[in-house]
């Protein structure tokens, strides 16, 4: 599919291209019409008003801008409604503050791990008055419960959850929109040429979690040939599919909601997760099963790591003492199973 393969019109009607991080194979080129960039502008457009901005409103964009599709799609929106855009793009905290001041930016649009370090600094440098945010449009990275309350603590604004790709994290690691990726990353050889990774913070084993009744009918790489085996998009299970599952046909979709969605609906044979979001999506799904089909430690036992931009030593020296600190007193362990606990409670309240 390289690189246009998936060019569906005439060169004629494409007007622009963007492209995924590529960090875990090929990356994937996706030409785009004016129809869509027009439903792009949209959609932001939408995003914006559901948490109540107006074309009276200064939105400041800290995403970054190229062939990720974010900070343009950002800024269209943006222009979209009439409000004023403020194409910051990642990076030179410095000087975002001095724009966030100087123009009286009333919404802040950016990823959770940056939103949380620019309200840092403006604690620190106490100008939190000085400012006119009042709305936050925030994404990119999971981000948990007490994360959104610092954030919006520290920067006084409203803030709402704007769910996007797995794959755009780490984009926005290598253009300096985010100074760390938290968010499960599989330590990798291909990931390893464009980002660093901190010290491994877990060894996870992977799952297949197939249709209730199915744990037993897929057992082997054999009973699973000729079959759509899934994974989401922009992860390592994609190339353990195709490495190992080889006779298998790799089926990618975006959520692992919607993977386990097939799944029960008999469209996949099943799905490919670390143990925890699989017997997690169990816990939830009384239609879903872990099979009773195993990867070899050699074939698939991946460590986790936090993952920053290259060329920064001095930062993940200081992650990697976090990471360490975490892993060795035991809060990390605490964490997850305190989130777990959250997870199969919720699960049992929806059954």
């Amino acid at each position: 599919a390289y690189p246009l393969g998936i060019q569906a019109v005439p060169d004629e009607e494409v007007v622009r291209i963007h492209s995924s991080s590529g960090t875990t194979g090929t990356p994937v080129i996706i030409p785009y019409t004016q129809k869509d960039v027009d439903d792009w502008t949209e959609m932001f457009a939408r995003c914006y008003r559901a948490i109540g901005c107006t074309n009276k409103d200064r939105i400041h964009i800290t995403p970054g801008y190229g062939l990720w599709t974010a900070g343009i799609g950002f800024q269209l929106g943006a222009e979209r409604m009439g409000a004023m855009a403020i194409p910051m793009g990642p990076g030179n905290t410095e000087k975002q503050l001095r724009m966030m001041e100087d123009l009286q930016s009333t919404v802040l649009c950016a990823t959770s791990s940056y939103a949380l370090l620019l309200a840092e600094r403006i604690a620190q440098e106490g100008i939190r008055d000085k400012l006119a945010l009042t709305k936050g449009l925030i994404g990119s990275e999971r981000w948990g419960k007490k994360m959104r309350e610092r954030i919006a603590d520290e920067l006084g604004v409203e803030l709402k959850i704007q769910d996007m790709s797995f794959d755009g994290i780490i984009p926005a690691v290598q253009s300096g929109s985010v100074d760390i990726g938290i968010a499960a990353f599989t330590v990798d050889e291909e990931r390893a040429k464009v980002i660093d990774f901190s010290n491994q913070y877990e060894l996870s084993e992977q799952l297949l979690i197939v249709k209730k009744g199915d744990a037993d009918v897929y057992t082997t790489k054999e009973s699973l040939a000729g079959k759509k085996v899934g994974a989401q998009m922009g992860t390592v299970q994609s190339k353990l599919i195709e490495k190992v599952l080889t006779d298998s046909e790799l089926f990618e979709l975006d959520t692992y909601p919607n993977l386990a969605m097939e799944t029960v609906n008999g469209n996949i044979a099943g799905f490919v997760c670390d143990a925890a979001v699989g017997l997690g999506m169990v816990s939830q799904n009384d239609n879903l099963e872990v099979a009773n089909f195993v990867f070899t430690a050699e074939e698939a036992s991946f460590g986790k790591a936090c993952v920053v931009a290259k060329d920064n030593a001095d930062f993940l020296e200081i992650v990697n003492k976090v990471v360490d600190r975490v892993v060795e007193d035991g809060s990390y362990l605490k964490a997850f199973e305190e989130y777990d606990a959250i997870w199969k409670a919720g699960a049992e309240e929806t059954k």
